[in-house]
């Protein structure tokens, strides 16, 4: 059973629990496995990402962000996460070393339409509106679906080494199932090593509550 299998599983055990919440608005396994098929559709049939493909996330991760990674990897699609200020600063540079096809920004996030090579969008629009294409995935939870960078990089230390590490979906789930499940709150950067799989990913395969609090970067 891949991690994808876990979440369909909570949705079907458990449809109308809630998934994540945050101060302002809440999502059931139900509603989030939703979101996430309808964003899958989007990044394929209309955005055009492919198996391989690189996504920038600028941001602090949130629930749509949260929905963005399973998407993404769904599509076989590897996640850049530029959430620190540091990453943030240099991400026009960080964007074009990693071959990235697609930014997606917070809405709130000034980004000029020239500030990058490639198409650039609000995340809300991932998600927003009814997409009017179907998903067709084959998932590979064994394929490289998120870019983890080191805290010496995310905190900008110019001689931070091996600042990227490639992890797989396998193996996040593999170090979210070492970790501890229950109701888990968040705060800070979704994709940092210490919060996406021990916290994040670890409380959702566990069927339980992940909760958004404040952003502290």
């Amino acid at each position: 059973m891949t991690p994808f299998d876990v979440l369909r599983q909570q949705v079907q055990d458990r449809p109308d629990a809630i998934a994540v919440s945050t101060p302002y608005r809440a999502a059931s396994y139900r509603k989030m496995w939703s979101r996430i098929e309808r964003s899958t559709a989007r990044l394929q049939g209309e955005w055009g990402v492919l198996p391989g493909d690189t996504i920038a996330y600028l941001g602090c991760g949130h629930l749509d962000a949260l929905v963005m990674y399973f998407a993404a990897a769904r599509c076989g699609a590897r996640l850049l996460p530029l959430e620190h200020p540091a990453l943030q600063a240099n991400a026009a540079a960080l964007v074009a070393a990693n071959g990235v096809t697609l930014v997606l920004h917070d809405d709130a996030w000034p980004v000029s339409a020239d500030a990058f090579p490639v198409p650039c969008k609000p995340l809300s629009t991932l998600i927003a509106t009814v997409c009017r294409y179907r998903e067709s995935v084959q998932e590979d939870s064994a394929a490289v679906s998120l870019l983890e960078f080191t805290e010496d990089a995310a905190a900008g230390r110019a001689d931070a080494s091996g600042a990227l590490r490639p992890r797989s979906f396998d193996a996040l789930a593999a170090t979210a199932m070492t970790c501890p499940a229950g109701r888990q709150q968040l705060s800070g950067a979704l994709f940092d090593a210490g919060v996406f799989a021990p916290v994040a990913l670890a409380t959702m395969l566990a069927g339980e509550t992940l909760t958004f609090g404040d952003a502290v970067l």
